[in-house]
């Protein structure tokens, strides 16, 4: 099929939207900004030359009857696969709701043969034929593992077709061949597609799931993870900060701490932890900011505060109700909940798969007040109010993530509620959240910021 044949809806896919600078061109952060739009733009036309690259080897689909598509993102796999196989039933499996709701908007004039499902793992099948796409900067074991998935979910004698978009890959070919033998490699300049058929079960099944265990103060709290989860196999640093800025629960002292003073503006004192220079002068922090031209002011060094291990005093009491946003596989969630004994933790995330690994942390931990909640538009209000909202938010998609999560905060704390926010680079949360909550405090734990930001009494 010639490019200009393709179908009219995914015109709007390959448009790339322009880059706004908002700063005199020429500068340090219009450039860098210009080099971000510039990298998303590429990683965007290349996932979906993955998916591209089906249509070309369109020989090879046959005439099946039931297909399963494995979208990179969105709804444009399972869109052209049921235009060109009319005679199909198409099912789309998503492991994040945000992209499975844009699928099931794209879909819709074609909902009488398509299904997109959101959920930890394919459907069940059996599949006559088996679409997946990956991306050569992905995660290498989430694509073993859909690999084998696709084995699982194939009657026998249905096909996988699986493309990469690394014309140079052997390691796919490899990974496909551990599963259904060597496949047919078809070579294209913007990538391959390999060609497997069933021929029988797997000699082996391997689990992917992994767990470990990790301390907080006295306690040893384990954590479930499976591939596609945010650090799956390991605690994020990000994850650690954010359960040091909670502080140790009510009733506990921290040997050798005391609670740690606001530096006085133009002292040259320091606080333990700290980098010479940055606390206790008049000079500002700078934090660059990706993607963002003109960018909010720098942060004043006087609001940051530093913990070189744990906020000294409680943050949470035995009664509050705690949210957090992007739980990933629930580590921060499970610190929050044996601090609030009395109370309860709600833990959210787009991906099927961590609301899965959160749930079962909870159930391994005994800690029966944490509740995993899949959700992508943050609609919670029929749990709020909260008492505090941690979050650690992603640093792609342009602060977009990081304002729905900011926003959400906003409307579901309650008065004198706390707004906690992990992050490398402080100066766009610093500057988001006085605008809506005014009471922001910064503290430092190792080469990460926790923003802490205070809602106003009504």
């Amino acid at each position: 099929m010639r490019k200009w044949d393709r179908p009219n809806f995914m015109a709007d896919r390959r448009q790339q939207r322009p880059v706004t600078v908002s700063r005199r061109p020429g500068t340090r952060s219009a450039k860098r900004n210009v080099r971000a739009g510039r990298r998303r733009a590429r990683v965007r036309h290349e996932r979906e030359a993955a998916e591209w690259l089906f249509v070309d080897a369109r020989e090879h689909w046959g005439s099946p009857e039931r297909v399963l598509c494995v979208p990179l993102a969105g709804g444009g796999l399972p869109a052209i696969v049921a235009e060109l196989s009319p005679q199909s039933r198409v099912d789309a499996f998503f492991l994040d709701l945000f992209h499975a709701e844009k699928a099931r908007e794209k879909l819709q004039p074609l909902r009488d043969r398509t299904e997109v499902y959101c959920q930890p793992d394919p459907p069940q099948g059996p599949y006559d034929l088996v679409f997946l796409p990956t991306d050569r900067r992905g995660e290498a074991e989430l694509a073993r593992d859909l690999v084998q998935s696709a084995h699982q979910v194939l009657r026998a004698g249905g096909r996988l077709l699986t493309s990469t978009n690394n014309p140079g890959d052997r390691w796919l070919e490899e990974v496909v061949g551990r599963c259904f033998g060597k496949p047919r490699r078809v070579a294209f300049d913007s990538g391959v597609v390999y060609v497997a058929d069933k021929t029988g079960p797997l000699k082996k099944e391997k689990d992917y799931t992994a767990e470990f265990v990790f301390r907080d103060l006295d306690r040893l709290l384990t954590v479930i993870t499976r591939p596609g989860v945010f650090c799956h196999r390991r605690l994020d640093a990000g994850a650690r900060a954010l359960i040091r800025s909670l502080g140790p629960p009510v009733g506990m002292r921290l040997p050798g701490h005391s609670d740690v003073p606001r530096p006085r503006s133009g002292s040259d004192e320091t606080l333990p932890g700290h980098v010479p220079g940055l606390v206790g002068s008049e000079q500002a922090v700078e934090h660059p900011v990706a993607g963002n031209a003109g960018g909010p002011a720098p942060v004043d060094a006087a609001l940051v505060k530093s913990a070189s291990q744990y906020c000294p005093t409680p943050r949470l009491q035995p009664a509050h109700r705690v949210l957090e946003l992007g739980c990933g596989a629930g580590a921060v969630s499970f610190a929050a909940a044996w601090r609030v004994s009395e109370g309860s933790v709600v833990a959210v995330d787009s991906n099927a798969r961590a609301v899965q690994c959160t749930q079962w942390g909870a159930e391994r931990n005994a800690l029966g007040n944490v509740r995993a909640i899949l959700n992508a538009d943050g609609h919670l209000d029929a749990f709020a109010p909260f008492d505090c909202v941690l979050t650690n938010p992603p640093y792609f998609s342009d602060y977009r993530i990081a304002e729905l999560f900011v926003d959400t905060a906003q409307r579901l704390l309650a008065p004198r509620g706390r707004l906690h926010v992990v992050t490398k680079s402080a100066d766009w949360f610093v500057d988001r959240c006085q605008r809506s909550f005014g009471t922001v405090d910064v503290e430092r734990y190792g080469e990460y910021f926790v923003v802490v930001a205070t809602k106003p009494r009504r």
